[in-house]
């Protein structure tokens, strides 16, 4: 799926490391599973606190959940990262 030079800048990026020889058909299975998951999956209730991943692991799955019913971009993911970690309400909820 992706080429020599997308492949190494991703090998070197911590949450896709591992994956960057994934082909399309398997990025497409695992965006369809994350397409049903989220058509079921409950919100978690946001967490705040020292334990940052955590943090951010609550915030993408809400992000994700949402999605579907308010899409946003990259930069409103990134803000509301950003605002969940420094103890506020995050910005993509519905």
């Amino acid at each position: 799926m992706f080429d020599a030079r997308e492949r190494s800048i991703l090998s070197l990026h911590k949450y896709v490391r591992g994956c960057e020889d994934l082909s399309k058909s398997e990025v497409l299975v695992l965006l369809e599973a994350l397409e049903r998951y989220s058509l079921n999956a409950p919100r978690i209730e946001q967490v705040f606190g020292p334990l940052t991943g955590l943090v951010r692991t609550i915030h993408a799955h809400n992000a994700l959940v949402s999605f579907r019913a308010k899409p946003f971009t990259q930069d409103e993911f990134a803000e509301s990262v950003c605002a969940v970690l420094e103890g506020e309400n995050g910005r993509l909820i519905t």
